[in-house]
């Protein structure tokens, strides 16, 4: 007589752990007898896991939100192929990071860039960042660094790291506040000056480029000693100067930053200025003996305190004609007299220009009537 396949006595199929995305789960497949070969097949909804065979299966994010079951099928020679299917598991939940605190790289100074170390998470998720003044949220700083600005300073500024990934629950981790932020400190330079150190002349200061771009204002300094007023970027020199060194003092200020001031080099010594226009004297009178020549200095620039005069014949010096006024002499008779003005003002140097000769004729006796 034929002889029937055996029959299996299979086991309770159950499963074991988390249905949550990126856990695993086990299947039990109980006690078979007689002890057959064992395979195994994950369903999701019902419908088989392609390579899904063994014991365990880990949950991925295409489980998010289906039920998982396992089918256990028994083999053994001379017995008729069983199989058990699991019961379903609860709904498949979002998987969970394993996150670390994020740190925050930089120094807490206004001016500095810092940048956020979100750490080692698993799975390795997408990362968002949000900066943060005092637990406010700063709008648009949402990038893994950020440049501390004027605002921040006295405040503490943290950010909050947020993880994404496909299957798993956004999860959002804050830095620890660390110090309070300080204010900036200026990159500077050395101010220059420029132009002549010469009474009249027109320094100028140039307080170079300094990082960040700062506010400046200027005090300018005689011999290290602060002058009254002189405050501009330009200074014109004065006749106090003569002699003096100068130098100009440039402070720098900026919202949020320390203000920082820098003292530039010393002029030479002052020196005395030179008229710019220095006109020659003009004669007016007739140029005959016994008539009276004046001598007229014009128009200097800048305007003499006072003149001194000399009147030449020939270019020899007149003894004694000292004075802006000078009457004609027999002694100057055909000869060529000139006058010489020197102008003199403080803080400038003696100038001194020539008229024109003039060449004397001879003087008319003035008559008087008959007697």
């Amino acid at each position: 007589a034929a002889v029937s396949k055996g029959t299996i006595a299979t086991g309770s199929v159950s499963i074991s752990g988390i249905a949550a995305v990126g856990q695993t789960l086990t299947a039990a497949a109980g006690t078979w007898s007689p002890a057959p070969t064992l395979s195994y097949s994950w369903l999701r909804d019902g419908v088989a896991i392609s390579s899904a065979t063994a014991a365990t299966y880990t949950v991925v994010s295409a489980d998010l939100n289906t039920k998982l079951t396992v089918t256990v099928t028994g083999a053994l020679a001379g017995y008729t192929t069983a199989s058990v299917t699991s019961a379903a598991t609860a709904t498949v939940a979002s998987g969970a990071f394993s996150t670390a605190t994020p740190v925050v790289n930089g120094t807490m100074q206004v001016g500095n860039m810092l940048t956020a170390l979100p750490g080692t998470w698993t799975p390795a998720p997408a990362f968002g960042y949000q900066w943060y003044r005092d637990g406010v949220a700063i709008s648009g700083a949402t990038a893994s660094t950020y440049t501390l600005v004027a605002a921040d300073q006295g405040t503490k500024v943290t950010v909050v790291v947020t993880g994404t990934a496909s299957g798993y629950a956004s999860t959002s981790v804050s830095s620890v506040a660390g110090s309070a932020v300080a204010a900036g400190v200026f990159t500077t330079v050395v101010p220059t000056i420029s132009g002549t150190a010469v009474v009249g002349g027109t320094l100028v200061a140039d307080a170079g480029t300094w990082t960040p771009a700062a506010g400046f204002t200027y005090s300018w300094l005689r011999g290290g000693t602060v002058i009254s007023g002189a405050t501009n970027a330009t200074y014109v020199v004065t006749t106090a100067d003569l002699g003096a060194q100068l130098s100009v003092k440039v402070t720098g200020t900026k919202s949020g930053y320390t203000a920082a001031t820098v003292t530039s080099a010393s002029t030479a010594a002052v020196a005395a200025g030179a008229f710019t226009a220095t006109p020659a004297p003009t004669l007016s009178g007739t140029a005959a003996v016994g008539s009276t020549l004046t001598a007229s200095a014009g128009t200097w620039t800048p305007t003499p305190s006072s003149f001194t005069w000399a009147w030449y014949r020939d270019g020899a010096a007149i003894s004694g004609a000292t004075a802006s006024t000078y009457t004609l002499a027999a002694a100057d008779y055909g000869h060529a007299v000139t006058v010489k003005a020197t102008a003199h003002l403080t803080g400038y140097a003696d100038t001194t220009t020539t008229s024109a000769g003039a060449s004397v004729q001879l003087g008319t006796f003035t008559s008087v009537g008959a007697v």
